[in-house]
């Protein structure tokens, strides 16, 4: 069994050390990284650590890529997804694929993820939100991400978990693949934002079960607001309403941070750790997030 990763990174250099560093010891045997053309230092962290990783591959570097409008942030979606296809039918071995943005850590359960994904009996895996944020008096500092990551599972840090319609937000983006089921999955499509893999023109929901990923919403303030600048302007432009809207909302926390910060229920690790336990059944065929949202998103990214 291998385990293979693939990501999308655009200028992230605050992210990419940590990222690399904590995928491989999680015992991740490739890591796929797919550039949009980045112009700060990422891609020349990227190839110093592939002078003593061989198994990090560049697989594509343009700038056509980035996420401009809800349209091509589906394309390059399926795009990589099929890419990880395509891998696969060219393999004679189970490929377990992991699909996680650049700031999202999937916790390994008893710090083993390969021993997990080698005893399950499913071929997707849900992965649930917890967003962190830093105290207000952090929030501009350029604070080490491993500092981060480790004061977050100490409980120094607080987060709360993303809900969609009274329900965890998870991504559907742990898949096993394997030469027995690649015909099955060969036309897998997935969308972006709410990251739901799409077969035979329906929700593909798996069992109830999860992986936590902990999502460090943590770069320093002056590095998101000129991002988020950027992509409003962009977004006007093409008037790309859902993403317009979501990137509006973070303009508005990142101006009123400390409103947001007191009054927004937010937990400890712990704390989140006992919520979680609590989850039951979510998310079914008949939920009015598959039957409405997810598929007028299927329908406006033309996946059928």
């Amino acid at each position: 069994m291998k385990l293979k990763l693939a990501t999308r990174v655009l200028n992230e250099e605050y992210f990419i050390n940590t990222f690399l560093e904590y995928y491989l010891s999680l015992g991740v045997d490739e890591i796929h990284i797919f550039d949009c053309r980045s112009y700060d230092n990422t891609l020349n962290i990227i190839k110093a650590w592939q002078n003593k990783h061989k198994d990090i591959i560049l697989a594509l570097s343009d700038k056509r890529f980035r996420h401009t409008s809800y349209i091509d942030a589906s394309n390059f979606c399926n795009y990589i997804l099929e890419y990880a296809i395509n891998n696969q039918i060219q393999s004679d071995e189970d490929s377990w694929w992991i699909f996680p943005d650049i700031d999202e850590f999937i916790r390994a359960p008893n710090k083993n993820l390969k021993k997990f994904l080698r005893e399950c009996h499913n071929d997707l895996i849900r992965t649930v939100f917890i967003d962190w944020q830093l105290p207000p008096n952090l929030i501009n500092q350029n604070l080490k991400l491993n500092y981060i990551l480790r004061n977050v599972r100490l409980g120094s840090f607080k987060g709360y978990i993303q809900k969609l319609y009274g329900d965890p937000f998870y991504k559907d983006y742990i898949i096993n693949f394997t030469p027995h089921n690649i015909k099955t999955y060969e036309k897998l499509k997935t969308i972006p934002g709410f990251h739901r893999f799409i077969l035979k023109n329906q929700v593909f929901l798996p069992p109830n079960e999860f992986l936590i990923v902990d999502h460090l919403r943590t770069v320093p303030f002056h590095i998101s607001k000129k991002r988020i600048n950027k992509r409003l302007k962009l977004l006007q432009d093409d008037q790309d309403d859902w993403l317009l809207e979501h990137f509006l909302q973070l303009k508005n926390r990142f101006e009123e941070y400390e409103s947001f910060y007191k009054k927004s229920r937010l937990y400890a690790f712990e704390e989140l750790e006992e919520i979680l336990k609590k989850i039951q059944e979510y998310d079914n065929q008949e939920s009015y997030f598959n039957n409405v949202i997810v598929k007028e998103n299927i329908l406006k990214t033309k996946l059928i």
